[in-house]
C-alpha cells in the first residue's frame, strides 16, 4: 500500500473528492528515492552504522523539505467543543435525536450517566455514544452539569461534542452533524459557530523510523515525559512527551506499535521490502484552549500550527556520542536523554553543536495543508447538507 492510500487511511475525510486539493502535489510519491533508499537497508529499530545514519539523514531532511510528496498532511486527531444551549434547548434537541434518529444511518450504542464511561474526565451528569453506519468509532454528546460543577463553573455550557474526526468519513460525519442541524431545537448555523472549542489534536505521521530516531526539541518547553516499549528484546522509547499532559503539550509516538497491540485496528500498515511491517512515527500537539488562544468553530483553520517552536536534528548528530549516550537515546529519546539524564557539560557541548546539524523544514505547505483539513472540517460541522 502506497503512502497516499495510508493517509487517507489514517485520516478518512481525505477519501472524499472534496479533499482531492489536500492531497494532489502528493501524486507523484511513487518515486520515494529517500524512503526507498532507507528501506532497502531493511533497517532496525535504531540506526547500526554511520552510512545508516546519513541514509536516514537523507530521508528526514527530504521529508520536512519536500512534506506534499512524503505526505505529511497534518490532520486533526480528537476535536471537543462546548454548545451554548439553555436546558430547554437541550432537552428538546436530544428529543428530537432520539425520536427521529430511526430514519438515518445514525445508531445509539450507549446512554446514560457519563460516570460509567472509561477514565471519564468530563464534568457533564450525562452522555449519548452515536456510531454512524457500520463504523464503530464513537461520536459522544455529553450533557448536563452537577449542582457542584455549576457553582464552581458557572459560565461551563450544558452541551459537549467529543470526536475523533480521523476515524469517519467526510460523508459520515455530515450525517450526523446533519442530523443535529435537522432536529431544528437551536439556531444550528449560529450557535455552532460560536461553539467554543476545547482540546484539538492535530497529528503528522512520519513513515520509516520509530520515534527514538526523530532528534526533536521545544526549546521553550521544560516539562518531559516519555513511556517505554519493548523492540528486538530491548527496551527502547514508546513516547515523548513535551509539555505538561493536563494541558497543552505535543508528542512523539510509535504509531505502529500502538496499531500492532489492538485487536482490530482500522487500516493496513505499511510493508518494507522484507514484509516487515514499517515503523511509523506519529507527531501530534495536542492543544487545550483553555489558558490559550481561544477558538471558536467558525475560526477553526486558525488552530496553532502544529510545528510552531519545534526544532529537528538530523540522526548524524548521534554520531557526536559515544556508545552509552547513544543507548539512552535508544531508550529514552534525544530530548529526555538531553535534559534530564545527560551532565551538565555534555548537554552544553551538545546544545552548542545542535544549530549545525537543524534540519530544513519546509513549513509553508504544511501550514497550507493544515488550513485547509481544518477549513473542510469546518464546513462538514457548519454546513453538512454540502458534504452529502
Amino acid at each position: 500500500m502506497g503512502l497516499e492510500q495510508y493517509i487517507k487511511s489514517a485520516y478518512n475525510p481525505l477519501k472524499s473528492a472534496a479533499s482531492r486539493s489536500i492531497l494532489d502535489s502528493s501524486n507523484k510519491a511513487n518515486k520515494l528515492y529517500a524512503l526507498d533508499s532507507w528501506l532497502a537497508n531493511n533497517p532496525a529499530n535504531f540506526v547500526r552504522s554511520r552510512s545508516e545514519t546519513l541514509i536516514l539523514h537523507d530521508l528526514q531532511q527530504t521529508q520536512f523539505a519536500h512534506p506534499e510528496q512524503y505526505c505529511l498532511i497534518p490532520f486533526v486527531d480528537k476535536l471537543a467543543f462546548t454548545i451554548d444551549l439553555t436546558e430547554e434547548q437541550l432537552e428538546d434537541l436530544k428529543e428530537a435525536i432520539l425520536s427521529s434518529i430511526s430514519n438515518t444511518e445514525i445508531n445509539i450504542v450507549g446512554r446514560g450517566p457519563a460516570s460509567v464511561l472509561p477514565n471519564n474526565k468530563e464534568h457533564y451528569k450525562y452522555h449519548i455514544r452515536f456510531t454512524v453506519g457500520d463504523n464503530q468509532s464513537q461520536i459522544i454528546l455529553y450533557s448536563g452539569l452537577s449542582e457542584t460543577t455549576q457553582q464552581v463553573r458557572p459560565h461551563q455550557r450544558l452541551c459537549k461534542i467529543v470526536l475523533n474526526p480521523a476515524r469517519f468519513s467526510s460523508l459520515q460525519l455530515a450525517l450526523f452533524f446533519q442530523l443535529m442541524k435537522s432536529c431544528g431545537a437551536f439556531d444550528y448555523a449560529k450557535v455552532m459557530a460560536e461553539a467554543n472549542v476545547t482540546t484539538i489534536d492535530t497529528a503528522l505521521d512520519l513513515v520509516g523510523y520509530p520515534p527514538c530516531l526523530l532528534l526533536w526539541d521545544k526549546p521553550k518547553v521544560e516539562i518531559i515525559d516519555i513511556w517505554h516499549n519493548q523492540a528486538d528484546g530491548q527496551v527502547e522509547l514508546g513516547t515523548a512527551i513535551l509539555g505538561a499532559t493536563d494541558g497543552s503539550h505535543s508528542k512523539a509516538y510509535n504509531k505502529t506499535t500502538q496499531l500492532l497491540l489492538k485487536a482490530n485496528y482500522p487500516f493496513t500498515l505499511l510493508k518494507g521490502f522484507n514484509g516487515n511491517d514499517i515503523n511509523i512515527t506519529r507527531f501530534e500537539r495536542h492543544y487545550k484552549t483553555n489558558g490559550g488562544k481561544a477558538i471558536i468553530i467558525d475560526t477553526l483553520e486558525k488552530t496553532p500550527y502544529i510545528l510552531s517552536d519545534t526544532q529537528f536534528y538530523s540522526p548524524t548528530l548521534l554520531r557526536e556520542l559515544n556508545k552509552k549516550q547513544r543507548k539512552f537515546v535508544r531508550q529514552y529519546g534525544f530530548v529526555y536523554w538531553l535534559h534530564v539524564i545527560a551532565k551538565e557539560q555534555t548537554r552544553q557541548a551538545v546544545l552548542e553543536l545542535m544549530p549545525l546539524y537543524q534540519l530544513h523544514v519546509n513549513h509553508q505547505p504544511l501550514m497550507r495543508s493544515q488550513i485547509q483539513v481544518l477549513e473542510q472540517l469546518k464546513g462538514i460541522i457548519l454546513t453538512p447538507c454540502n458534504y452529502l
